[in-house]
């Protein structure tokens, strides 16, 4: 099995077996920081919130909606589908054409618009005049179109990347620097984020290249210190994956920024990426969520010591 398939197990579905065991081991990290950022937020939202909801408001988009559009419980019916190609893992192509289809389907027949429409307004985006100020916004955007100032950037992003991942800078930083820091387990792991954070930051968010290069490095480390490839696994997740969306100049920050409307000040409050590689080192220092080459935990209760 090449590194490749073996680092991206999940989308290569080699065994149901590997894919519930490495969402078990994710739980480690994820679980606990995703509370604690519930937490967070609702923190932030009854203490610092600028006011309360506007019931006028809000009642206004109710009302103008319901004027411009036909709308039933049978509409969510396409979000449904597209929650179900992830959970029950059905191919992307199949599955998300599936859910345009029923899309343009309830379009045609509930709204009334004609399929020629259809196919404008997903080229150019949808566009509809309520005479409501606070809906007009909300209402007219998407479109091919919209995405051509992020497809460049995503273009000129990975060109960027494959220049720096061929020039051997990275490759001359994790041999003279990173790998010579480690001494245990949870400085493999460390050296493992930092690396990631670092390759993701080169390439402008680029989560595959982090993904993959941090793989190929680190993974004589992992296999010299009989730790698991699933925690590397979930390491790579924990840095590589969750930290795109923290770049400033990168792909995933700027598609955030285009659909909430918000500059990178929105960087600060991603308390779930930044608490996610804490619980990561936790994990390495106790040795809970840690397991060697034969899947055997790392972590002793007290009771198996004594006995």
């Amino acid at each position: 099995m090449s590194p490749l398939s073996d680092t991206t197990n999940l989308a290569s579905g080699v065994s149901k077996v590997e894919l519930y065991d490495h969402i078990g081991s994710m739980m480690y990290t994820t679980l606990p920081a995703a509370i604690i950022a519930l937490v967070l937020f609702t923190a932030a939202g009854l203490f610092c919130s600028a006011g309360g909801m506007n019931a006028a408001q809000a009642n206004l988009i109710c009302d103008t909606l319901k004027a411009n559009f036909h709308i039933n419980g049978l509409l969510i019916l396409p979000c449904i589908l597209v929650l179900a190609v992830s959970v029950f893992k059905i191919p992307s192509i199949l599955g998300l054409g599936l859910t345009v289809l029923v899309s343009i389907g309830f379009a045609m027949v509930f709204q009334h618009i004609p399929f020629v429409d259809l196919m404008n307004f997903a080229f150019h985006g949808f566009s509809i005049e309520t005479g409501v100020s606070v809906v007009d916004p909300m209402l007219n955007r998407g479109g091919i179109t919209s995405m051509t100032e992020l497809l460049v950037i995503f273009m000129l992003a990975s060109v960027l990347g494959a220049i720096i991942t061929s020039s051997g800078i990275l490759e001359i930083l994790a041999e003279k620097v990173l790998l010579r820091f480690i001494k245990n387990r949870t400085m493999l792991v460390l050296m493992t984020l930092i690396y990631c954070y670092i390759v993701n930051f080169l390439t402008a968010g680029g989560q595959i290249v982090a993904i993959i290069v941090t793989e190929q490095t680190f993974q004589d480390a992992f296999r010299q210190m009989n730790i698991s490839r699933k925690v590397l696994s979930r390491t790579l997740e924990d840095a590589g994956t969750l930290s795109a969306p923290i770049v400033p100049w990168g792909v995933a920050t700027i598609y955030v920024m285009s659909v909430l409307g918000v500059g990178t000040e929105y960087i600060g409050y991603c308390w779930f990426i930044f608490l996610v590689p804490v619980f990561s080192l936790l994990c390495a220092a106790t040795g809970r969520g840690m397991w060697n080459a034969e899947d055997e935990p790392l972590f002793q209760s007290k009771k198996k010591l004594q006995s």
